[in-house]
């Protein structure tokens, strides 16, 4: 009986091959699709994290705390970026994936500079996501971040982010030692966002 019933009511399967979705079973779900995107994002969140956790507990000189030994190469890398054409802007620098405040003896080096130069994040105030201010003064102001400094023997390459009025920039710097100087050796930018 029902291999009878089995008989008559299998219906033929067209010649068009499966990936044409021509049988119900094979066409994407929407919410199934919608839950696999979630756990691919939550997955790649989870690794994101893991890999900042274990970025963050890196040694002293691995990328979070400028020593004294990365000084030299740090300067002239800060002062490739800042400039000299660029009066009455304040600078705000930090260092590491953190944005931590550079040392007092390291900030000392710019002193006598012609731009007012600060340390640290906390001194600025970004308004409608486009104008970077400085708190002290109201005047314009740029954050300058040096996300990594590498040095290795006599050649470093230090990766900057500007944060400006209407835009951010990545920049790349190459350094070399010449005697006991640091000598910028090229700058590119990698990319902007605009907005």
């Amino acid at each position: 009986m029902l291999g009878e019933y089995a008989h008559f009511n299998v219906r033929p399967r067209s010649a068009r091959p499966a990936s044409s979705y021509g049988c119900s079973c094979l066409r994407p779900k929407p919410v199934l699709n919608i839950m696999k995107t979630i756990a691919i994002l939550i997955f790649l969140a989870a690794q994101s994290l893991a890999t900042l956790a274990a970025n963050s507990q890196q040694q002293p000189g691995s990328g979070q705390v400028l020593t004294a030994a990365e000084y030299g190469p740090a300067e002239v890398a800060f002062r490739e970026m800042i400039g000299t054409d660029t009066p009455g802007l304040i600078f705000h620098l930090t260092y590491g994936t953190n944005d931590a405040a550079l040392p007092p003896e390291f900030m000392r080096r710019f002193q006598a500079q012609n731009q007012a130069i600060r340390t640290g994040f906390e001194g600025l105030t970004v308004l409608s996501n486009k104008w970077v201010l400085d708190q002290a003064t109201h005047r314009h102001a740029i954050g300058l971040e040096m996300r990594e400094l590498r040095v290795a023997g006599k050649t470093a390459e230090a990766r900057f982010v500007l944060l400006a009025p209407f835009k951010t920039i990545f920049w790349r710097v190459q350094l070399g030692k010449e005697g006991k100087q640091w000598k910028v050796k090229g700058r590119q930018r990698e990319w902007e966002m605009c907005g």
